[in-house]
């Protein structure tokens, strides 16, 4: 009786929310989609022809939800009676409850009318532990930008095929990513590590990589944060914020990750609320722009998957538009799903306006079919048509796997980028600082853990409160630091932001140099830190999430372990090594292999270039080489003959300073006497 009041109510809600919609501004007439796609078997369209006016118009929108611990009666009764076409939600309790939560809301999608589940979507970058309060029994991934400093594509189709694993096994067949925003070289640097870098190329082959991941794993990559990062912010008579590069220069650099990754086959992009004047003369956002969505994705590009409309419900919308116009204007544009954030009004009203728009003429209903059509199809394709509920074991089971956590840790060493040694302050040495003080706004405690098992004198301190205000560091507590600091041999500071450091981190890391003591900074979130420090005497970056800090702190241990010097390393040239028949060729290890292997992917300012990062040659302890004619030899500094020409495989094994061994081959061509 309670479902059934329910369901009335919700019924009622719709209706209501039909009565009462305001007449829509004056649009340009619809337009006909541009192509209609080919099914690629005959369920989807059969499952079009059953569906009345109101399921096709759900079936576009994707709404949040709004449960804590488990999806509230309001979200069951928009998948189940509305037949809402996805469901977004990032943030989690634990792997438990994220399952339980998914398992419920598939339950009610496969009893909706015609059965039809949801997509389940979330926005990680770099794993569901992303945000999770507790992250325990998940792969803690590195981020799109740690990815991008190991130099190696082949890395984030890893992250994402991982990633992709663990989420389809909770439940979750949607993601908005790879994000393939260009960092910007000046100005805004927040979320800076949910990018693969400032360089255009770069983040094209990364990102063709990581969609690759997701999508062979069966989960869908949505492609986030399209055209890229403004240039002008919003604000002084500008409603939105811009792109105002011109068409040229737009090709090159921010539509070019994007452009080269829906080539290689993502089946979604997503748009947001930003103005590109190149593209739109009318001075639209791309949300709502056909010249963008239509002319640009489509006509131009010939994309024919998945257009969501990023955040219709945003107030930088809502405050330059009526809601029933600027709906109506997105699916005109080319959206195929629209993301509804707020409440079960708003989104109910978001599914009244499509409906009202229809019946009004203002949508055409071959434009309304050609979208929920790509829907079911890309659906069918990821097998979300026959999809079963998650169960905790199975996601347990994928999750969190030891080859996974491996893999992690390896990736992680490879993109710490070295900025700072002065002194060879790296590797550490147990035997030259006696004592250590480990401060900071996160990670402190689980670093200082570590550090236990190498020192019996270690000191912690972590700034409590500085997590809930921004992670700032109080007056008091800089002081706590700077008392516990005294007297110690090595002071280790682990700084963190998602953009410009906090003034009481700066603070901290000032006052704490001032002791005469050497100091190392570990930079766990945004690199840009560094450039608002002075005087230390080491730092490395590691490139860590926007996150909860238990996720933040999840790597620690390969962090202590690289700054011990156990880092993998690589060869600073993969090809063109030569050499003469008859001559002494001469091999050293230093002048081929470059330890550790992370560099910076983005500039941080004149001192620190893209492709920065320091090399120590200390990290090299020995060398054994085997030179492809059966002859092998040891020692940093080799000479070899070869006693016929040909081309050869060169496998070099060098040793770190604790021992840690890579293994490396290169081609060597021996040119014939002439």
């Amino acid at each position: 009786m309670q479902m059934k009041t329910m369901r009335l109510r919700f019924v009622a809600a719709l209706l209501v929310t039909l009565v009462f919609l305001t007449a829509a501004s004056c649009l340009k007439r619809a337009r006909k989609p541009a192509f209609m796609p080919e099914p690629a078997s005959t369920q989807p369209a059969s499952i079009l022809a059953q569906m009345n006016l109101q399921e096709k118009a759900a079936q576009m929108v994707m709404v949040n939800l709004s449960g804590i611990h488990f999806p509230s009666r309001t979200d069951l009764e928009l998948v189940k009676n509305i037949g809402v076409g996805g469901v977004y939600r990032r943030r989690w309790t634990n792997l438990s409850r994220a399952v339980g939560y998914i398992a419920d809301v598939q339950v009610a999608g496969g009893q909706s009318r015609l059965k039809i589940p949801p997509f389940v979507a979330g926005r990680y970058t770099c794993g569901i532990g992303q945000f999770m309060d507790d992250s325990a029994g998940v792969t803690p991934l590195p981020t799109q930008m740690a990815t991008a400093a190991t130099g190696d594509p082949d890395n984030a189709y890893l992250c994402a095929s991982i990633a992709a694993k663990e989420m389809r096994s909770v439940g979750i067949n949607m993601n908005f990513a790879p994000s393939l925003e260009i960092a910007p070289l000046h100005g805004d640097s927040r979320f800076a590590t949910s990018r693969f870098g400032s360089d255009a190329e770069q983040a094209s082959r990364f990102g063709v990589q990581s969609v690759k991941g997701f999508q062979e794993n069966g989960v869908v990559s949505v492609l986030a944060d399209f055209p890229g990062v403004p240039d002008t912010p919003a604000g002084e008579g500008l409603p939105f914020p811009s792109i105002d590069k011109p068409i040229r220069v737009l090709s090159m650099t921010d539509l070019q990750p994007f452009r080269d990754a829906l080539a290689a086959g993502a089946d979604g992009i997503a748009v947001k609320n930003v103005v590109v004047p190149a593209l739109d003369d009318e001075g639209l956002p791309t949300t709502v722009s056909s010249d963008v969505q239509t002319g640009l994705l489509r006509d131009m590009w010939g994309f024919q998957g998945l257009i969501v409309a990023d955040a219709i419900s945003d107030r930088s919308i809502s405050d330059n538009f009526e809601s029933h116009d600027a709906v109506v204007r997105a699916v005109n544009a080319g959206a195929d799903i629209l993301l509804s954030f707020g409440g079960q009004w708003r989104h109910l009203t978001t599914i009244g306006h499509i409906i009202e728009g229809v019946n009004r003429g203002e949508i055409a209903q071959e434009t309304l079919d050609a979208a929920v059509l790509r829907i079911l199809q890309r659906k069918e394709t990821y097998g979300i048509l026959s999809a079963k509920p998650p169960d905790l074991k199975s996601a347990a089971r994928a999750c969190g796997q030891a080859s996974s956590l491996a893999a992690t840790r390896n990736m992680l060493k490879r993109a710490i980028t070295l900025i700072r040694n002065d002194g060879n302050m790296l590797p550490l040495s147990v035997e030259k600082y006696g004592s250590v003080f480990v401060t900071g706004v996160v990670g402190a405690e689980r670093m200082a853990q570590i550090l236990e098992r190498y020192w019996k004198n270690v000191v912690r301190f972590e700034s409590r409160a500085a997590s809930y205000d921004k992670w700032s560091v109080s007056e008091r507590d800089v002081s706590r630091a700077e008392e516990l600091a005294r007297g110690k041999d090595l002071i280790i500071v682990c700084t963190y932001s998602t953009g410009r450091l906090a003034h009481g981190q700066e603070t901290l890391v000032r006052r704490l140099t001032k002791l005469g003591k050497p100091v190392l900074v570990v930079a766990l979130g945004s690199p840009f830190d560094i450039t608002f420090l002075e005087d230390i005497h080491a730092c490395i970056a590691s490139y860590g999430p926007s996150a909860p800090p238990s996720f933040i702190a999840a790597n620690m241990e390969s962090v202590v372990e690289f700054l011990f010097g156990d880092c993998p390393g690589e060869l600073k040239h993969a090809e063109g090594f030569t050499g003469n028949l008859g001559g002494r060729i001469r091999f050293e290890a230093n002048e081929l292999v470059r330890m550790p292997v992370g560099r910076l992917p983005l500039t941080l300012g004149s001192m620190y270039p893209r492709d920065f990062g320091l090399t120590s040659a200390d990290l090299v302890s020995s060398a054994r080489w085997d030179f492809g004619d059966d002859e092998r030899a040891d020692g940093i500094v080799v000479r070899h003959t070869y006693e016929n020409a040909g081309d050869y495989t060169v496998n070099l094994n060098v040793a770190n300073a604790v021992g840690n061994v890579s293994a490396l081959s290169f081609p060597l061509t021996v040119a014939g006497n002439q």
